[in-house]
Protein backbone atom coordinates (compact mmCIF):
# COMPACT_ATOMS: atom_id res chain seq x y z
CA UNK A 1 0.00 0.00 0.00
CA UNK A 2 1.51 3.55 -1.28
CA UNK A 3 0.67 6.34 1.61
CA UNK A 4 1.38 10.15 1.16
CA UNK A 5 -0.35 11.14 4.01
CA UNK A 6 -0.59 10.63 7.96
CA UNK A 7 -3.08 12.23 10.55
CA UNK A 8 -1.38 12.09 13.93
CA UNK A 9 -4.09 12.84 16.97
CA UNK A 10 -1.60 13.77 19.53
CA UNK A 11 -1.76 17.17 22.52
CA UNK A 12 2.43 16.91 21.91
CA UNK A 13 2.75 18.13 18.67
CA UNK A 14 6.43 17.79 19.20
CA UNK A 15 6.09 14.13 18.29
CA UNK A 16 4.24 15.02 15.28
CA UNK A 17 7.00 16.82 14.07
CA UNK A 18 9.45 14.71 14.88
CA UNK A 19 7.86 11.86 13.33
CA UNK A 20 7.30 14.44 10.33
CA UNK A 21 10.85 14.85 9.86
CA UNK A 22 11.86 11.46 10.33
CA UNK A 23 9.20 10.49 7.13
CA UNK A 24 10.40 13.71 4.57
CA UNK A 25 8.44 11.93 1.90
CA UNK A 26 5.06 11.88 3.53
CA UNK A 27 2.63 14.79 4.43
CA UNK A 28 2.06 14.40 8.19
CA UNK A 29 -0.40 16.38 9.89
CA UNK A 30 -0.74 17.34 13.99
CA UNK A 31 -4.32 17.48 15.06
CA UNK A 32 -5.20 17.30 18.67
CA UNK A 33 -7.53 15.17 20.72
CA UNK A 34 -9.95 18.36 21.69
CA UNK A 35 -10.03 19.28 17.58
CA UNK A 36 -10.41 15.43 16.72
CA UNK A 37 -13.50 14.72 18.68
CA UNK A 38 -15.00 18.27 17.48
CA UNK A 39 -14.60 17.58 13.90
CA UNK A 40 -14.34 15.16 11.61
CA UNK A 41 -11.09 13.92 11.09
CA UNK A 42 -9.83 14.80 7.51
CA UNK A 43 -9.34 11.80 4.76
CA UNK A 44 -6.15 10.72 5.26
CA UNK A 45 -4.20 7.58 4.22
CA UNK A 46 -3.24 6.40 7.69
CA UNK A 47 -4.39 7.41 11.31
CA UNK A 48 -2.60 7.48 14.06
CA UNK A 49 -4.13 8.38 18.07
CA UNK A 50 -1.95 8.78 20.78
CA UNK A 51 -3.16 7.45 24.54
CA UNK A 52 -2.44 10.88 26.24
CA UNK A 53 -2.87 9.86 29.22
CA UNK A 54 -0.41 12.44 31.28
CA UNK A 55 -0.53 14.00 34.70
CA UNK A 56 -2.06 10.70 36.09
CA UNK A 57 -5.29 11.75 33.88
CA UNK A 58 -7.64 9.45 32.16
CA UNK A 59 -6.42 8.99 28.37
CA UNK A 60 -7.57 11.41 26.41
CA UNK A 61 -6.81 9.45 22.92
CA UNK A 62 -9.39 6.56 24.14
CA UNK A 63 -11.99 9.27 24.38
CA UNK A 64 -10.89 10.73 20.95
CA UNK A 65 -11.35 7.01 19.41
CA UNK A 66 -14.51 6.34 20.88
CA UNK A 67 -15.79 9.62 19.13
CA UNK A 68 -14.66 8.71 15.54
CA UNK A 69 -16.34 5.15 15.73
CA UNK A 70 -19.70 6.57 16.18
CA UNK A 71 -19.23 7.91 12.51
CA UNK A 72 -16.46 5.60 11.42
CA UNK A 73 -16.72 2.08 13.22
CA UNK A 74 -14.74 -0.04 10.99
CA UNK A 75 -11.69 2.69 10.31
CA UNK A 76 -7.78 1.14 10.62
CA UNK A 77 -5.92 3.34 13.56
CA UNK A 78 -2.93 2.88 14.28
CA UNK A 79 -2.57 3.49 18.59
CA UNK A 80 0.50 4.65 20.01
CA UNK A 81 1.71 5.10 23.99
CA UNK A 82 4.96 5.26 25.67
CA UNK A 83 3.44 3.02 27.99
CA UNK A 84 1.46 -0.12 25.79
CA UNK A 85 0.36 -1.47 28.70
CA UNK A 86 -1.85 1.68 30.42
CA UNK A 87 -3.58 1.84 27.43
CA UNK A 88 -7.45 0.95 28.34
CA UNK A 89 -9.16 -2.45 27.45
CA UNK A 90 -11.45 -1.01 25.46
CA UNK A 91 -8.93 0.17 23.08
CA UNK A 92 -7.30 -2.75 22.89
CA UNK A 93 -10.25 -4.92 22.70
CA UNK A 94 -11.27 -2.50 19.32
CA UNK A 95 -10.29 -5.29 16.56
CA UNK A 96 -9.76 -2.24 13.64
CA UNK A 97 -7.04 -0.68 16.64
CA UNK A 98 -3.19 -1.81 16.28
CA UNK A 99 -1.33 -0.53 19.27
CA UNK A 100 2.18 0.64 18.80
CA UNK A 101 5.08 1.66 21.15
CA UNK A 102 5.24 5.75 20.77
CA UNK A 103 8.94 5.62 20.13
CA UNK A 104 9.01 2.30 17.71
CA UNK A 105 6.04 4.67 15.50
CA UNK A 106 8.78 5.66 12.80
CA UNK A 107 10.28 2.27 12.16
CA UNK A 108 6.80 0.66 12.05
CA UNK A 109 5.55 2.89 9.52
CA UNK A 110 8.60 2.60 7.40
CA UNK A 111 8.40 -1.24 7.41
CA UNK A 112 4.46 -1.48 7.18
CA UNK A 113 3.90 0.92 4.44
CA UNK A 114 7.90 0.78 2.46
CA UNK A 115 8.11 4.59 3.47
CA UNK A 116 11.74 6.26 3.58
CA UNK A 117 13.08 6.67 6.38
CA UNK A 118 15.32 9.72 7.62
CA UNK A 119 17.76 9.39 10.74
CA UNK A 120 16.69 11.23 14.11
CA UNK A 121 18.09 14.76 13.90
CA UNK A 122 20.54 15.53 16.56
CA UNK A 123 19.40 17.27 19.15
CA UNK A 124 21.53 19.24 22.22
CA UNK A 125 20.87 16.85 25.22
CA UNK A 126 20.46 18.23 28.74
CA UNK A 127 22.14 17.06 30.99
CA UNK A 128 20.30 14.55 33.03
CA UNK A 129 21.36 14.73 36.62
CA UNK A 130 17.82 14.63 39.23
CA UNK A 131 18.04 10.68 40.48
CA UNK A 132 14.40 9.88 42.36
CA UNK A 133 14.11 7.29 44.94
CA UNK A 134 10.17 6.61 45.98
CA UNK A 135 8.92 4.27 48.55
CA UNK A 136 6.24 4.39 51.30
CA UNK A 137 8.48 3.10 54.03
CA UNK A 138 11.86 5.01 55.09
CA UNK A 139 15.07 5.27 53.32
CA UNK A 140 17.82 4.28 55.58
CA UNK A 141 20.28 7.44 56.72
CA UNK A 142 18.02 9.94 54.51
CA UNK A 143 15.03 11.64 55.57
CA UNK A 144 12.78 12.55 52.39
CA UNK A 145 14.44 15.59 50.65
CA UNK A 146 16.68 16.91 47.82
CA UNK A 147 20.46 15.56 48.15
CA UNK A 148 23.33 17.58 46.26
CA UNK A 149 21.94 20.80 44.39
CA UNK A 150 19.12 18.47 43.44
CA UNK A 151 21.16 14.57 42.16
CA UNK A 152 18.91 13.19 44.25
CA UNK A 153 15.37 13.49 45.36
CA UNK A 154 13.76 11.05 47.68
CA UNK A 155 10.56 10.86 48.25
CA UNK A 156 9.43 8.55 51.35
CA UNK A 157 7.44 8.04 54.78
CA UNK A 158 9.17 8.69 58.18
CA UNK A 159 8.08 4.92 58.99
CA UNK A 160 7.16 1.80 58.00
CA UNK A 161 3.67 2.73 56.47
CA UNK A 162 2.18 -1.03 56.80
CA UNK A 163 -2.29 -0.20 56.32
CA UNK A 164 -1.09 3.10 55.30
CA UNK A 165 0.78 2.55 52.44
CA UNK A 166 -1.63 2.66 49.32
CA UNK A 167 -2.69 6.28 50.90
CA UNK A 168 1.75 7.24 51.02
CA UNK A 169 1.87 5.75 47.66
CA UNK A 170 -1.23 8.42 45.79
CA UNK A 171 0.08 11.12 47.71
CA UNK A 172 3.19 10.98 46.55
CA UNK A 173 2.23 10.49 43.33
CA UNK A 174 0.33 13.80 43.25
CA UNK A 175 3.52 15.42 44.93
CA UNK A 176 5.82 14.11 42.35
CA UNK A 177 3.45 15.04 39.81
CA UNK A 178 3.07 18.76 41.60
CA UNK A 179 6.92 18.74 41.60
CA UNK A 180 7.91 17.85 37.69
CA UNK A 181 6.27 18.96 34.69
CA UNK A 182 7.29 16.36 32.78
CA UNK A 183 7.05 18.22 28.90
CA UNK A 184 9.46 20.68 30.19
CA UNK A 185 11.73 18.68 32.99
CA UNK A 186 11.57 15.21 31.70
CA UNK A 187 14.92 15.30 29.88
CA UNK A 188 16.76 16.17 33.68
CA UNK A 189 15.52 13.15 35.23
CA UNK A 190 18.09 10.32 35.16
CA UNK A 191 16.93 7.30 36.89
CA UNK A 192 13.81 6.40 39.05
CA UNK A 193 13.90 3.78 41.39
CA UNK A 194 10.13 2.47 43.14
CA UNK A 195 10.06 0.21 45.83
CA UNK A 196 6.87 -2.32 45.95
CA UNK A 197 6.10 -4.50 48.68
CA UNK A 198 2.86 -6.20 49.62
CA UNK A 199 0.81 -3.27 51.75
CA UNK A 200 1.64 -1.00 48.41
CA UNK A 201 -0.89 -3.56 46.20
CA UNK A 202 -0.82 -2.52 43.11
CA UNK A 203 -0.22 1.27 43.70
CA UNK A 204 3.59 1.52 43.34
CA UNK A 205 3.37 -0.52 39.95
CA UNK A 206 0.55 2.13 38.80
CA UNK A 207 2.80 5.09 39.99
CA UNK A 208 6.19 3.05 38.05
CA UNK A 209 4.17 2.67 34.66
CA UNK A 210 2.71 6.40 35.31
CA UNK A 211 6.09 7.99 36.05
CA UNK A 212 7.54 5.94 33.39
CA UNK A 213 5.45 7.02 30.86
CA UNK A 214 5.65 10.63 31.40
CA UNK A 215 9.65 10.75 31.64
CA UNK A 216 9.61 8.28 28.58
CA UNK A 217 12.32 6.28 30.52
CA UNK A 218 12.59 2.89 31.55
CA UNK A 219 12.01 2.63 35.34
CA UNK A 220 14.19 0.69 37.86
CA UNK A 221 11.21 -1.41 40.46
CA UNK A 222 12.91 -2.74 43.70
CA UNK A 223 10.37 -5.45 45.29
CA UNK A 224 10.14 -8.11 47.72
CA UNK A 225 8.88 -11.64 47.16
CA UNK A 226 5.45 -10.80 48.39
CA UNK A 227 3.43 -11.31 45.69
CA UNK A 228 6.16 -11.68 43.28
CA UNK A 229 3.97 -13.38 40.45
CA UNK A 230 2.24 -9.48 40.46
CA UNK A 231 5.32 -8.14 40.22
CA UNK A 232 6.55 -10.23 37.65
CA UNK A 233 3.64 -9.79 35.28
CA UNK A 234 3.47 -6.10 35.56
CA UNK A 235 7.68 -6.36 34.71
CA UNK A 236 6.65 -8.30 31.68
CA UNK A 237 3.91 -6.69 30.42
CA UNK A 238 5.62 -2.72 31.38
CA UNK A 239 8.63 -0.63 30.74
CA UNK A 240 10.01 -1.41 34.46
CA UNK A 241 12.81 -3.55 35.49
CA UNK A 242 12.70 -5.77 38.41
CA UNK A 243 15.01 -6.56 41.33
CA UNK A 244 14.60 -8.64 44.45
CA UNK A 245 15.30 -6.82 47.30
CA UNK A 246 14.25 -7.47 51.19
CA UNK A 247 11.09 -6.52 52.54
CA UNK A 248 10.15 -3.24 53.49
CA UNK A 249 13.04 -1.83 50.83
CA UNK A 250 14.37 0.49 53.78
CA UNK A 251 18.04 -1.02 53.58
CA UNK A 252 18.24 -1.30 49.87
CA UNK A 253 17.11 2.06 48.70
CA UNK A 254 19.64 3.67 51.55
CA UNK A 255 22.07 1.57 49.97
CA UNK A 256 21.14 3.05 46.46
CA UNK A 257 21.26 6.65 47.82
CA UNK A 258 24.79 6.12 48.81
CA UNK A 259 26.23 5.05 45.68
CA UNK A 260 24.13 7.92 43.71
CA UNK A 261 25.75 10.53 46.46
CA UNK A 262 29.04 9.22 46.32
CA UNK A 263 28.81 7.75 49.58
CA UNK A 264 30.41 4.28 51.23
CA UNK A 265 29.32 3.88 55.00
CA UNK A 266 31.62 2.05 57.02
CA UNK A 267 30.10 -1.88 57.59
CA UNK A 268 27.55 -1.76 54.79
CA UNK A 269 27.56 -4.34 52.42
CA UNK A 270 26.92 -3.01 49.38
CA UNK A 271 27.35 -6.40 47.26
CA UNK A 272 23.65 -7.39 48.76
CA UNK A 273 22.43 -4.72 46.24
CA UNK A 274 20.44 -7.08 43.34
CA UNK A 275 21.93 -3.79 40.79
CA UNK A 276 25.57 -3.14 40.46
CA UNK A 277 27.17 0.30 40.98
CA UNK A 278 27.71 0.94 37.14
CA UNK A 279 24.06 -0.23 36.71
CA UNK A 280 22.85 2.63 39.34
CA UNK A 281 25.00 5.01 38.10
CA UNK A 282 24.55 4.20 34.65
CA UNK A 283 21.17 6.48 34.02
CA UNK A 284 18.00 5.26 32.60
CA UNK A 285 17.31 4.25 29.13
CA UNK A 286 14.95 6.57 27.57
CA UNK A 287 12.40 6.69 25.12
CA UNK A 288 12.13 9.04 21.99
CA UNK A 289 10.28 9.15 18.18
Amino acid sequence: MTIDSIVYINDDVEDVLTLAARLPGTDVQPLSQWQAKMHTVQACDVLIIDNDQNDLKASKGAVTLKAIRETQPERDVIYTSFQPSIVPEEVIRDKHVHVVKTDQLPAYLAKQFGLQLAEPAAQAQTEATTNLLITYNTVDGYAPGMYANGKLLIVSYHKDANILAKEVVEKHMKDIWGTFDFREDRDRIRSIFVYDGFNGGDKPGSLAQSIGHDARMLVHMLACRCEWERKQRLASSAYVTLSLVECGGEVSMGMIADILLGIKRPGVDYSRLPLTEAQILAGAEKFKV
